[in-house]
């Protein structure tokens, strides 16, 4: 129980300082290559988001009809705060 806790104190000070960190890791390249490198990574992300929302709609959607036997609007509902979760 103890090493449980302690295990959990441990990732939420890691969770609470990561965006410390990223800010951290990103600054020198910014520094270093200029302010246009932000555009850069925005469209990275926005490809990633668009894959990850594609993914989502086609095999998820086609996985929980055919193998789950249950309607894709009802599954996305209910995994809806597990999926914010992990995308954040």
């Amino acid at each position: 129980e103890g090493l449980n806790q302690v295990s959990i104190a441990v990732m939420d000070m890691i969770i609470k300082l990561s965006p410390i960190g990223v800010f951290c890791l990103i600054t020198p390249v910014i520094a270093e290559n200029g302010a246009e490198v932000i555009g850069s990574l925005a469209a990275v992300i926005g490809v990633a988001f668009l894959c990850y929302a594609l993914h989502m709609v086609l095999v998820y959607s086609t996985l929980v009809k055919t193998l789950g036997k249950i309607s894709p609007l009802k599954f996305f509902k209910e995994m809806m705060p597990a999926m914010i979760f992990a995308f954040s």
